[in-house]
């Protein structure tokens, strides 16, 4: 049986190449991921458009409950542009991914959660990271909160590719 494994694990290692990490997409799959993104993010604003409407109807006739779940909706949509592969000012590589979850390149691990209209990091070693919920492409600003102090915080957007 070890022996008719051997050339599988072979084959998977020679795909994904000795650090594990796949080889590029093809040429014509990374432009036909863009135009997907393209009409996800175009799909993301009709939608997003739709919820701002309907709020202003909402706080027109005074209907906190759907005030507050629209809001809520509107916050976790945004919150989805958030996620991705960030630098943070000290060259680290912060991963916020869409389940909730955080990898930082130093280690440390932790969840994030909408708070009222911020986005809440939370590490394992204490420190935390509050991002008012926004659209964006490229950047994030926001708080660190350590256990002593606490600072303005950037971060700028890595594609997938880069480290």
């Amino acid at each position: 049986m070890r022996f008719l494994l051997l050339p599988l694990v072979v084959s998977v290692c020679a795909f994904a190449g000795f650090d594990g990490v796949a080889d590029p997409l093809p040429n014509d799959i990374t432009r036909l991921r863009e135009t997907y993104e393209s009409g996800v993010e175009k799909l993301r604003n009709r939608y997003l458009a739709e919820l701002k409407r309907r709020l202003g109807t909402a706080v027109i006739y005074k209907n906190a409950d759907e005030v507050v779940a629209i809001k809520r909706e509107i916050n976790r949509v945004l919150a989805s542009t958030m996620t991705g592969k960030w630098r943070d000012v000290e060259n680290g590589v912060m991963y916020i991914n869409p389940n909730g979850s955080l990898l930082h390149s130093n280690g440390a691990t932790g969840t994030w959660a909408i708070v009222d209209d911020d986005m809440v990091l939370t590490w394992n070693n204490g420190a935390r990271h509050i991002f008012p919920i926004v659209e964006t492409r490229d950047s994030l600003a926001g708080t660190t909160i350590v256990p002593d102090r606490k600072f303005d915080f950037k971060m700028t957007r890595l594609e997938e590719d880069e480290h």
